[in-house]
């Protein structure tokens, strides 16, 4: 049974319905937006797990740490060797940004693999002084993507601290 208002009607009439109608588009309106700020956050991801280690989180009491290992689409990109904070999205015609360190792990030791028919190199050696990169704010490589699209979780690892 649909309820319509009448005119003896004390309150609880078209009126309240609409402004409820209101109220529900306002707050959709919200949600939507707070979506796409989610979605335009970056993502950081980092290529040593001890240049994000100070983010990991690890129980004192058990010494376990828990790591994502990612695979990350970079695109075309841009390289810095200091810190800019300007850099809140993609720069134009760049999909991601590498802030170069004075270190990298040693390409001879990558490992070459082949993911879902794609090739995939994973360094691994320790890392090494870079004559290139040797000016740079940056002891260590870091990545920065900029659409959740470019990164793709492909392991959890745990640890333990001894």
């Amino acid at each position: 049974m649909q309820y319509l208002p009448n005119d003896n009607d004390r309150g609880g009439g078209r009126e309240e319905e609409e402004e409820e109608e209101e109220e529900e588009e306002e707050e959709e309106e919200e949600e939507e937006e707070e979506e796409e700020e989610e979605e335009e956050e970056e993502d950081y991801i980092g290529l040593h797990r001890n240049n994000r280690h100070q983010e990991t989180y690890w129980s004192m009491t058990r010494n376990v740490g828990f790591m994502f290992l990612v695979e990350v689409a970079l695109g075309k990109e841009k390289s810095i060797l200091q810190y800019d904070s300007s850099l809140t999205k993609a720069p134009t015609g760049f999909d991601s940004v590498v802030a170069r360190g004075s270190n990298e792990p040693d390409p001879k030791k990558d490992k070459k693999h082949v993911l879902d028919g794609k090739d995939v190199v994973v360094p691994v050696g320790k890392p090494v002084p870079q004559k290139q990169w040797s000016k740079s704010g940056f002891n260590q490589s870091e990545y920065l993507v900029y659409k959740e699209s470019q990164a793709r979780l492909r392991y959890l690892l745990k640890f333990s601290f001894n």
